[in-house]
């Protein structure tokens, strides 16, 4: 009897030992709440709009007024100053500069567009359109042309299929090209240009020098 009841005494001392303090727990409460931003990064690939915040380990959009910092890759209330959010993303606001920035080559989805001096595709929005010809959004199309699916295209007449013949009304060519030679509209294949021709970014086709405030360098218009 006397050993049976030093066991049980003991078992009680040990349950006690084994026991966590309150202060033990606070801890364990904290370090669960504050796991996401302590967490591992996760490089999974998300689809648009959808990303995946350290700590965690599936892609997901941000909510209310939520925007990825991929920065801290987190979400966070709103951007830092200088920042937008653009598809749930905190990016780098767009100034006038950009109309003169470098032409954006990053492959979109459709109905989204990079345009020059900007590194994210985005759709337009209201009478916004994205003129291939300018790589940017502009108010509305020109004569000839309408806004479909964000873009301006030529409108379906027969002045304008007359039009698409020319290599100056055909597609943008994306062909990466060695320096020195590009890849004008219309054609498919990178060349040098020749006499005093010279490559316009903007219209993505060889013309005869350089407008007013640009000069030729390397084949290709620049600002002076």
């Amino acid at each position: 009897m006397k050993i049976s009841t030093a066991l049980v005494a003991a078992f009680v001392v040990v349950a006690c030992l084994l026991q966590p303090t309150t202060a033990e727990t606070e801890a364990s409460t904290l370090l669960r709440v504050n796991t996401n931003t302590q967490g591992a990064i996760c490089y999974k690939a998300c689809p648009t709009g959808q990303y995946c915040p350290r700590g965690e380990t599936n892609c997901r959009a941000p909510t209310g007024d939520l925007c990825f910092n991929p920065a801290t890759s987190l979400f966070q209330k709103g951007c830092d100053l200088g920042f937008k959010c653009s598809y749930g993303k905190c990016v780098h606001k767009t100034t006038p500069s950009s109309a003169h920035g470098p032409i954006c080559y990053m492959a979109c989805p459709t109905g989204q567009y990079c345009p020059r001096g900007e590194t994210e595709c985005r759709s337009p929005t209201g009478d916004l359109c994205f003129n291939p010809a300018t790589s940017l959004f502009q108010h509305g199309c020109d004569a000839g042309f309408k806004c479909r699916n964000g873009k301006c295209v030529y409108k379906t007449t027969a002045a304008a299929t007359a039009a698409r013949t020319s290599p100056a009304h055909g597609s943008i060519c994306y062909k990466a090209c060695p320096t020195g030679q590009y890849c004008p509209r219309g054609e498919t294949e990178c060349r040098a240009p020749t006499g005093d021709l010279c490559f316009n970014p903007s219209t993505s086709v060889f013309q005869h020098g350089c407008g007013r405030g640009f000069k030729c360098s390397r084949g290709k218009c620049v600002y002076q």
